[in-house]
């Protein structure tokens, strides 16, 4: 059963519910599995299940999208959304388009083609409490008229289980207009088989990546790449990325930028960093504030700098990292600062001291104590 909890009209299909239903309207539907496609084009109308995600499904039935959302300020909460058969950037179990003040929550998003939410040129909106698991990209932000199209900005994706999907947890397109204000907030993203989050296109600006737990995925835990400004990466737990893909930038972190552009001014503190390839990778990156992190047992470098000058990489726990705890490039990394860092050993770092290898950075002094960051 379908009705409108303001009018206490009963419908057959929520469609004929929304078409039927005014803006700020609330829809109820009941446990069931409803073979639909829908379109929610009613402002501020809240679409909910009455008992659940277990109990209410949404089955697009081989459509491109199972739901489709044209409006601002739509709720859709407590549903199963699966049986979208839509690939590509502007297709998703979950569609919003040019839209804003929406919230997508408590939803279980699972067995889609393509996306499993996607958010086209949308601002504000909210995605919190979902399960997002087996599609090609758990959520995916993009525009249509890349890349002079409008990014999404100032949208939350906050508390969601984003596991198991087939190609990225998170997949990013910023485009030439930059991307800026969105918060990614105490996450679980695993096992999506390359990236747990991937930005690329353009600058990616003043976001923030805060709480999450990110692991297991072949390339890289975080990747931002063409340029990174004056983000936030802070008190995350990224462990055991790059499981069977090693070059120079896999693992944990990955911040980069083509020779158009440069990555600066990050802030990546607080972090648990370990059992990765690297721990963290810099490429034509500058004045980058690496702080208050634990790095340790990566395979290959603790932190890696390729083409990157004027990082400040202090206050750091970095020990037991295979090669290097770090390691820039001799010939074009300048004037990177790893002083007062704990490396494992109060006699200092390789080659003077005991603890991590350290290459081509400044790093005397150094700690000759670990630092109390808690883990």
């Amino acid at each position: 059963m379908v009705y409108n909890e303001k009018t206490g009209l009963i419908y057959t299909t929520i469609q004929s519910a929304i078409e039927a239903a005014n803006a700020g309207d609330t829809i109820i539907v009941n446990e069931g599995t409803f073979e639909e496609s829908l379109t929610i084009d009613k402002e501020g109308l809240i679409l909910k299940s009455a008992f659940g995600p277990e109990s209410t499904v949404i089955d697009g039935g081989g459509a491109a999208s199972s739901i489709t959302i044209t409006a601002d300020n739509v709720t859709v909460e407590g549903f199963t959304v699966t049986g979208a058969a839509g690939t590509g950037y502007d297709k998703g179990a979950i569609l919003l388009i040019e839209v804003q003040d929406n919230t997508i929550k408590n939803n279980i998003i699972t067995a889609n083609a393509g996306n499993g939410i996607c958010l086209l040129q949308s601002d504000n909106n909210i995605i919190k409490n979902n399960v997002i698991t087996g599609n090609e990209y758990g959520i995916r932000f993009d525009n249509t008229g890349y890349p002079a199209g409008k990014s999404c900005n100032y949208n939350t994706v906050v508390g969601n289980n984003i596991s198991d999907n087939r190609s990225r947890g998170v997949y990013f397109r910023a485009s030439m207009n930059g991307a800026m204000g969105n918060s990614f907030l105490n996450n679980t993203i695993t096992n999506n088989n390359s990236y747990g989050i991937q930005v690329e296109g353009f600058v990616f600006k003043r976001n923030t990546i805060e709480g999450n737990i990110i692991s297991d995925h072949t390339t890289n835990g975080i990747s931002i790449n063409n340029g990174a400004r004056e983000n936030i990466i802070k008190n995350n737990t990224i462990y055991n990325n790059s499981g069977n893909t090693y070059s120079r930038f896999t693992g944990g972190i990955y911040i980069g930028a083509s020779s158009s552009y440069t990555s600066n001014k990050n802030i990546i503190e607080g972090n648990i960093i370990y059992a990765n390839y690297n721990g963290l990778s810099l490429y034509n990156a500058q004045e980058n504030a690496i702080r208050g992190n634990i790095i340790r047992v990566n395979t290959n470098y603790g932190i890696y700098l390729d083409t990157a000058n004027d990082n400040e990489i202090q206050g750091n726990n970095i020990f037991n990292n295979t090669k290097a705890g770090v390691s820039a490039d001799r010939y074009f990394s300048t004037g990177n600062d790893a002083t007062n860092n704990w490396w494992g050993h109060e006699s200092g770092p390789k080659p003077v001291g005991q603890g991590d290898k350290v290459e081509n950075v400044t790093y005397d002094p150094w700690a000759t104590e670990p630092f109390d960051l808690s883990e």
